[in-house]
């Protein structure tokens, strides 16, 4: 799913330049989403954005790299002469990095991620820190042969705690690390390579 997107208006100095190419495919919108697509991988290779600052670190482990595995998946897509597409093929990915291209705050599901948990067999018996908790509020029967299914249950009944827990979304706000945009500078970039290629 591509995220950004380069619709071309060609002035003058491009249009001649068009028109001299020696290589018919390599038009303006090919060259500028070749560009694009090699500034948002420098960049994140580099860990600063389009302004040249660097990103927003992570509030924990603040000296680990970031968005490292985006880099590979940036291609430029559905490419035509008059307009072309640079982004991200899968659509997950693609959605990963237009919420960090642009920032904000985003509602997280607990149960989305459940795939994620480790599973638990419920069949085993229950742990001891289960049979702790359960002695600390006042559970008095034979804990012998309880499973762990069976003491979570009971734990949460005498907590006056429902047996499915509940789940609450909440709000993540992240910061924007904008890796991928058209600037000024990449458009003088993308005119001086059609220029120079034009000069064959």
């Amino acid at each position: 799913m591509a995220y950004a997107a380069i619709k071309i208006t060609g002035e003058d100095e491009i249009k001649n330049a068009l028109q001299n190419l020696i290589v018919k495919q390599n038009t303006f919108a090919t060259i500028a989403a070749q560009h694009l697509a090699i500034a948002a991988k420098m960049n994140i290779q580099q860990q600063i954005d389009v302004q040249n600052k660097a990103f927003i670190p992570r509030k924990n482990n603040k000296n680990k790299p970031l968005l490292l595995g985006l880099m590979q998946g940036i291609e430029v897509l559905n490419t035509t002469e008059s307009s072309a597409e640079v982004g991200f093929k899968n659509s997950y990915w693609g959605m990963i990095a237009k919420r960090h291209n642009s920032g904000g705050v985003f509602l997280f599901t607990p149960h989305k991620n459940k795939k994620q948990l480790p599973k638990i067999d419920y069949d085993l018996k229950a742990s001891l820190a289960q049979k702790a908790i359960l002695q600390s509020l006042g559970y008095a029967k034979n804990m012998q042969n309880m499973k762990t299914g069976q003491a979570g249950l009971i734990i949460r009944s005498m907590r006056g705690l429902s047996a499915e827990k509940k789940i609450t979304p909440y709000e993540i706000p992240l910061p924007q690390r904008e890796f991928m945009a058209v600037t000024e500078q990449l458009v003088t970039e993308i005119k001086n390579d059609i220029i120079e290629q034009s000069g064959r």
